[in-house]
């Protein structure tokens, strides 16, 4: 395998920080960089990078390639529909009129939110332990007055915005998969009767949420625990899915496999 390949699935492997989205930019950076007698080996790695629908979905598109010739256009189809995700979704968050919102987490989704939506406030936890929050701050507050909040105090700060929303590592009919500390956010919502908001596009619907097997030690006191990194959410918690086919009001499992069939077929159909 090439060295540029090789580092490209090493930084796909150790990577904590990144979501879905980055790492549907970097399966096509790696599928560009390979030879399609390598083709095999890829997709065996891309199905053990990390557990997660985006990977699922480009490992099944390229599965069913049968030369060269293909693999040139499934990666221009994959930039194709990247590109085109990223404008629709534009335009539905720009419809919300959404002024002030509870987050969690850094999300590339929730930026975008920010950055067409142009509300006043944004309350950002903390997100312990993932340490996202430096990095979420830096771009939010680019585009909103933005504050951090400890993970403890959600309740109080959800009485006084809008919303509450988040972005998703991955949509499945089960539920939502996003950083640890999303589940909290979205109960506290719903019980406090705040509209609860999910951003994700459609290359990351799957069928069935993948096993949770990322863990980070946290130590407090002396003594050390292992917290998972990303939980699910429940549908019934949800108000509405964002995503770059459509505006989903009141979200249920069956919705995410016509999400997930528009980016599977949509890529069959384009080769």
């Amino acid at each position: 395998m090439k060295n540029r390949m090789k580092k490209i699935i090493d930084l796909m492997k150790k990577d904590l920080k990144h979501g879905s989205s980055w790492y549907f930019d970097k399966a096509i950076e790696l599928l560009s960089e390979v030879e399609f007698e390598d083709l095999g080996r890829v997709y065996k790695e891309l199905d053990s990078i990390r557990p997660m629908a985006t990977l699922s979905n480009i490992s099944e598109v390229i599965g069913k390639l049968h030369n060269k010739y293909e693999l040139k256009m499934a990666i221009d189809h994959l930039k194709n529909y990247r590109q085109k995700s990223s404008k629709n979704i534009e335009l539905f968050l720009r419809k919300l009129n959404i002024r002030s919102f509870v987050t969690i987490s850094f999300s590339s989704a929730v930026l975008t939110l920010i950055k067409n939506a142009k509300p006043d406030l944004v309350y950002l936890m903390e997100s312990r332990p993932g340490n996202e929050v430096g990095a979420a701050f830096r771009e939010y507050s680019k585009h909103v007055d933005t504050r951090v909040i400890p993970d403890s105090s959600i309740c109080s700060f959800i009485e006084k915005v809008d919303a509450v929303v988040i972005g998703a590592d991955g949509i499945y009919g089960n539920g939502i998969v996003n950083k640890i500390g999303s589940a909290c956010l979205v109960a506290c919502g719903s019980m406090l009767g705040q509209p609860v908001y999910a951003i994700a596009e459609s290359y990351k619907a799957g069928i069935e949420c993948p096993p949770l097997s990322y863990e980070v030690k946290y130590a407090c006191l002396k003594k050390t625990v292992k917290i998972p990194l990303f939980e699910k959410v429940n549908w019934e918690k949800v108000n509405y899915l964002v995503t770059d086919i459509g505006i989903y009001a009141d979200p249920v499992p069956a919705m995410m496999t016509e999400i997930r069939g528009h980016f599977i077929h949509g890529m069959v159909d384009q080769r």
